[in-house]
């Protein structure tokens, strides 16, 4: 198999999804060096993949379809983690314990995989998303569901607030390691008493 000068491996034919995947890739990668969806360049992102700037448009029509392909990437291996940590329950588990099991997953991807997370929730997005369409809806969406069962009132909103509170205990862990941080699985799970109860 041949290569180019860039060392990267010539697709075989029919191996075009495999180029596809490698740009969403550099382009995480970047993403987690840069500061905002802006700092991002079509150019910069063919030269971390190995390829010819032409190469990205056989597989987008802009940068607004590659940032969707990026966080819908990340995201589903954020959900993912969290319908794992669910699975692993009984299934007579309590709400409060399955909430509390996604919250420990949801954190434990933010701790254990920093840059991705920032790529997440810490890159500034500026490409006019539908809050309709956003990506990261559906593990939202995972939250509000598991909620829906141990809240009287608008499980949105409740959502929101553990959502803001657990986000707070990655970031802050991430960017003040000196602190002397409580265990993180004794905030998560005073966290989610505070708003699911038990």
């Amino acid at each position: 198999m041949t290569r180019p000068a860039s060392g990267r491996r010539v697709n075989r034919r029919g191996e075009g999804e495999r180029l596809r995947g490698e740009l969403v890739e550099a382009a995480c990668r970047l993403l987690e060096r840069l500061d905002g969806e802006e700092s991002l360049s079509l150019r910069a992102v063919t030269r971390e993949a190995g390829v010819a700037p032409q190469s990205f448009y056989l597989h987008f029509p802009d940068k607004q379809a590659l940032m969707r392909a990026v966080y819908e990437a990340r995201y589903a291996e954020l959900t993912a983690g969290m319908r794992d940590a669910l699975a692993q329950l009984d299934s007579t588990a309590p709400p409060t314990e399955r909430v509390g099991a996604i919250a420990r997953a949801y954190c434990r991807f933010g701790l254990t995989r920093p840059a991705e997370y920032r790529v997440l929730f810490g890159t500034l997005g500026t490409s006019g998303w539908d809050p309709e369409t956003l990506p990261g809806l559906v593990a939202f969406q995972l939250f509000r569901d598991e909620l829906a069962g141990c809240v009287a009132s608008d499980a949105d909103e409740v959502t929101v607030c553990l959502w803001a509170s657990l986000h707070g205990l990655v970031t802050l862990r991430v960017n003040r390691p000196s602190f002397a941080w409580p265990p993180i699985d004794d905030l998560i799970d005073r966290t989610v008493a505070a708003y699911a109860g038990g």
